[in-house]
């Protein structure tokens, strides 16, 4: 049987096939949400027998609601000779039409799929599952390997500390400015990452503040523009010591959620499973955690593979939907 799990994001698609064949596409879609049922057609098999899916991408402020986006996302996916399954906030599989009369139940609802799949490799106690990606921390409580959230919803989860919304890559580097620098969208949390050695160069990836590439010279001028400079007025040591500050201040708001996590658990987490592009990220935060002082560190990337690790949520569709 050909299974597919897909993890459609605002930045990025997900797919899994199988351990061996996981995808990531880059996609834009608040840019271009009239493209994304093309998009979908040429990555999902036509001989696809069951289509599984979950997202964040109804957040795109393409849409003039998340009802609205979730809507589009459905029925942008392709139709297939089995069945299509949607994950819910709900920890439970929808049908298409259950979906589409209950939208919010659908909406961002991936980091649930991937703290149920955590759950089932993780022996009894309290652990934690946290996820950096390009753009969001998600933190995530387990206790005897069942998800033990205190919110559903986005606006809950960034109430309760378990959603951060702060990622690796996307967010902008004026988030943890100050008032000495530009609040302009000139640079990303990525550039900063990328100069101190947090990230490697990627020279086809332009999905960037000013659409050049994802280099460490091009890094360093997009960093430069947040002192309304240019390379030539601000040396790439200041420039160093500048991406220090924001990502020590970026560390503050993940160190913030795990630690307000485990406190209201009132224990600390005997195990911590990482995954995500921003693992390195995630790591620098646990090291400034004194609620993750005594816990043993699980990589998604080590156990398994580093692209499984990055579209871990739609891998866990496949492994949580086994039965289905």
């Amino acid at each position: 049987m050909t299974r597919v799990g897909l993890d459609i994001g605002g930045a990025n698609l997900k797919i899994a096939f199988s351990p061996d064949a996981i995808g990531l596409v880059p996609f834009e879609l608040w840019k271009y949400p009239s493209r994304l049922r093309s998009q979908l057609k040429t990555l999902v098999p036509k001989n696809t027998q069951s289509l599984l899916v979950t997202m964040t991408g109804e957040l795109c402020d393409c849409f003039s609601s998340k009802a609205a986006g979730v809507t589009h996302i459905l029925n942008s996916l392709p139709k297939i000779q089995g069945k299509t399954l949607i994950w819910s906030i709900r920890g439970e599989w929808m049908e298409m039409k259950t979906a589409l009369r209950n939208p919010l139940n659908a909406a961002a609802s991936n980091w649930l799929a991937l703290a149920t799949f955590v759950g089932n490799i993780s022996p009894k106690g309290f652990a934690l599952a946290i996820d950096i990606g390009s753009t969001t921390t998600d933190i995530t409580p387990l206790v005897n390997g069942v998800p033990a959230p205190h919110g559903l919803t986005d606006p809950q989860r960034l109430a309760s500390g378990e959603l951060v919304y702060t990622g690796i890559y996307r967010t902008p580097l004026c988030a943890y400015s100050s008032k000495e620098f530009a609040t302009e969208f000139f640079a990303t949390m990525g550039d900063a990452h990328l100069i101190l050695g947090h990230l490697e160069e990627a020279e086809g990836n332009c999905s960037t503040a000013d659409g050049r590439p994802f280099t460490l010279k091009n890094s360093f001028s997009r960093v430069a523009r947040m002192k309304c400079a240019d390379h030539s007025q601000w040396s790439k040591e200041g420039i160093k010591d500048f991406c220090k500050t924001v990502v020590n201040r970026q560390l503050e708001w993940i160190v913030a959620g795990i630690d307000k996590v485990v406190s209201r658990l009132g224990q600390k987490p005997k195990r911590i499973y990482l995954s995500g592009s921003g693992e390195k990220l995630a790591r620098l935060a646990l090291k400034k955690s004194p609620a993750a002082s005594k816990a043993k560190i699980f990589s998604l990337a080590k156990e398994f593979s580093q692209d499984i690790s990055h579209a871990a949520c739609a891998y866990a569709l496949l492994q949580i939907a086994r039965e289905v």
